[in-house]
Formats: C-alpha cells, structure tokens, sequence
C-alpha cells in the first residue's frame, strides 16, 4: 500500500514546524502545529474507520457511553466496558479477545470506534484525542 500523499506533506510540515519552533517564539508558528496535527488526526481517523467493516456498533450506543477517562496522576486510562461488550455481541466477537487478548486489541477497537463516530458527526472527546495526539508524537520520534 502506497502513502498518502496528503499524510506524507502533513507529517512533513508537522516536522519542519517542529524543528522551526525551537527557533521562533511564535504564535502562528504554534497554531499552524495544532492545525496540521489536528487534520493528520482527522484523516487517519478517516482512513481507520474504513476497517470497521466487520464491527457493528449497535445503534442506541453513543461513544460518550464509553466513559473514556484519564488519571492525572498515573495517566492511566479507564472505561466503560459495557459499550465494549455490546459490540462485541452485536459483531459476534468473543469478548475474551478484548478483555483477556493484548491491550492493543481493545485499543483498536476504541480508536476504530472513534473514527467512525467522528465521521458520522459525533462530538470530539478530549481524553480520545489527547491519546491520538500521544500516539501521532510517538510515531514521529526518531526514537521510535
């Protein structure tokens, strides 16, 4: 599979705007940043919600259920796993591969679930997007 173009400038720009902001103290500079990772998030999360083909999201759930919350301290995340449950029934998933399988398999699912709920006009939820944002900055380390 081929990059994106788009992603590719986006990422790019990202970059050199990083690199640029170590040397200018300036606001513009800061929110073309925000602007170009917001609409890197708002893409991929366009590009993900095209894998929930195989996950039926029952329709009287709404992502809110899902009582995404953060801890201040530990920064770990918590949720709801009634939401989970439900889609796992409704897509005929053994929920053990949620809760019992690799935390990635549940995070998937969260993230999918997210993209599609962002494209069909569903609110942002600040926990959801301060975890993207996480994620965008991990992968674009150099350490990575």
């Amino acid at each position: 599979m081929t990059a994106n173009p788009i992603a590719v400038a986006i990422r790019e720009a990202v970059r050199l705007l990083r690199e640029s902001g170590r040397h200018f103290k300036s606001r513009q500079v800061a929110e073309a940043r925000r602007l170009l990772e917001q609409a890197l998030i708002e893409m991929e999360l366009h590009q993900m919600s095209k894998k929930l083909l195989g996950v039926k999201i029952p329709e009287h759930l709404r992502f809110a259920d899902l009582q995404l919350a953060r801890d201040p301290i530990t920064r770990a995340v918590s949720f709801n796993w009634d939401p989970i449950e439900a889609i796992c029934r409704a897509s005929d998933i053994d929920i053990a591969i949620m809760r019992d399988g690799p935390e990635d398999n549940v995070s998937c699912l969260i993230v999918v679930w997210y993209a599609f709920h962002r494209e069909t006009g569903g609110d942002q939820d600040p926990i959801q997007e301060q975890l993207l944002r996480e994620v965008r900055r991990e992968d674009a380390s150099p350490y990575n």
